[in-house]
C-alpha cells in the first residue's frame, strides 16, 4: 500500500436541522486535542446546496495550487448509491462529484484521502473510468448505515492514530482504528487508489475486450478508415490484426494504467502504485 501525504482536515458539513452536528463536533475534539497552533490545521465548512460543496471543493484545489496546502476531505453528509444527499434536499451525483477531487487529487499528485460518512468507495467506483486520472489516493466510508454516534466513535478513532499520534504505518493505523481494507468483512473499509484501478479496469475489459464488442470495434475502426479513404482495400488479414490489439487486455492495460495514476505528470508513480495482474484476477475483482 502507498503512503500519502496532508496538511490538515477539512470538514464539509451538510446536514438536516433535526441531525446532530457531526461536524462541528469532530471539529472541537480534533481541536482541543491538537492544542498547538503548528499542529495540523482543522477547518469546517456547512453547505447548505450544491453550489455551496462544489464551490468549496473548487476553493480546496485553488488554495492547494496556491500554497500547497492539501488537507484531508471528510464529509458530513448523508448518501446513497446515486450521490450525496445535501441539506438543501438536493443530490450531488458521484460522477458530478468525480471531477472536482480529480482535480485536487491531480494537483496534489494523488495524494488526496477522502472520508466520509456516506459509502464511499463502492459507489465512486461506478462512475471511473481507467482512462481518467484517479479521484482520490483513497476513501473511507461505513459499509450500510451507522448512527451518528458511532460514525463519531470511529473517525476519532482514526484521527487519534493518524494525526494526534502521527503514525506511519497506514495498515496500523487502519487496524488500530477497526478499519478494513476493501476486501474484508468489516463495519468500517478503506478503499485505495489500486483497488479503483482495477474495478474500472475490469469494467473496460468487460465491455470492450468481449467477443462481440472487438467486433463491433473493429467495424467502427473500418468505418473511420473508409470515411478518410473510400478507396482503402482492408484484408481479412488486417481486420484480424486490428480485432486483435483490440482485444490484447494486457495491452489495455499497460496503456490505461500509466493514465489513471497520472503517470506522466508524476514518474514516481509507476512505482509507487505497483500492480500486477492476470486477466482471472481482473475478472473477479468486485464480483
Amino acid at each position: 500500500m502507498s503512503s500519502f501525504v496532508f496538511s490538515g482536515i477539512r470538514i464539509i458539513q451538510s446536514l438536516g436541522v433535526e441531525d446532530p452536528p457531526t461536524g462541528d463536533q469532530l471539529r472541537d475534539w480534533l481541536q482541543v486535542r491538537l492544542g498547538e497552533p503548528d499542529q495540523k490545521r482543522v477547518e469546517l465548512f456547512d453547505a447548505y446546496n450544491k453550489l455551496d460543496l462544489l464551490g468549496d471543493l473548487e476553493g480546496i484545489a485553488d488554495r492547494l495550487e496556491k500554497t500547497g496546502f492539501l488537507p484531508i476531505i471528510q464529509f458530513e453528509t448523508h448518501g446513497n448509491e446515486s450521490g450525496l444527499s445535501l441539506a438543501s434536499g438536493e443530490l450531488v451525483p458521484w460522477w458530478e462529484l468525480k471531477p472536482y477531487l480529480a482535480r485536487i487529487n491531480a494537483l496534489c499528485g494523488l495524494n488526496l484521502l477522502v472520508v466520509g460518512s456516506a459509502c464511499f468507495g463502492d459507489s465512486l467506483s461506478s462512475v471511473l473510468e481507467p482512462h481518467e486520472p484517479a479521484p482520490v489516493w483513497g476513501c473511507i466510508g461505513p459499509v450500510g448505515r451507522k448512527s451518528p454516534g458511532e460514525l463519531k466513535e470511529t473517525w476519532k478513532k482514526l484521527y487519534e492514530h493518524l494525526v494526534l499520534r502521527d503514525q506511519t504505518d497506514f495498515r496500523e493505523i487502519l487496524r488500530r482504528s477497526s478499519i478494513g481494507l476493501f476486501h474484508q468483512e468489516c463495519e468500517y473499509r478503506f478503499w485505495p487508489a489500486e483497488w479503483f484501478f482495477l474495478v474500472a479496469f475490469k469494467a473496460y475489459v468487460e465491455n470492450h475486450c468481449s467477443d462481440m464488442s472487438v467486433a463491433d470495434r473493429v467495424d467502427d475502426v473500418i468505418e473511420h478508415i473508409w470515411r478518410r479513404s473510400p478507396e482503402a482495400q482492408i484484408s481479412d488479414h488486417a481486420k484480424a490484426q486490428i480485432a486483435s490489439e483490440l482485444s490484447d487486455w494486457k495491452k489495455q492495460f499497460l496503456n490505461l494504467k500509466p493514465k489513471f495514476f497520472m503517470e506522466d505528470l508524476f514518474p514516481s508513480n509507476s512505482q509507487r502504485f505497483p500492480i500486477e495482474i492476470d486477466k482471472q484476477s481482473v475478472l473477479r475483482m468486485g464480483s
